[in-house]
């Protein structure tokens, strides 16, 4: 694949590893949607489906 390809996928699987390392099942969806898979959640990020916020600290990047 050209460079932008090996980027964004190389993207991808960081976002996917930080999400299994940190990421908690989003709670409002255990609530309000039980038969749904929850969205998986960073914290600071805001659930598209049912609109909970993760108030939890941020989280230190890899590599800096």
């Amino acid at each position: 694949m050209g460079d932008v390809g090996d980027d964004f996928n190389a993207m991808r699987a960081y976002n996917k590893e930080r999400k299994a390392k940190y990421g908690i099942d989003c709670p409002g969806c255990a609530i309000k949607e039980p038969k749904r898979t929850p969205t998986r959640m960073l914290p600071g990020m805001k659930c598209k489906v049912c609109g909970y916020v993760d108030r939890r600290p941020s989280i230190p990047r890899d590599g800096a």
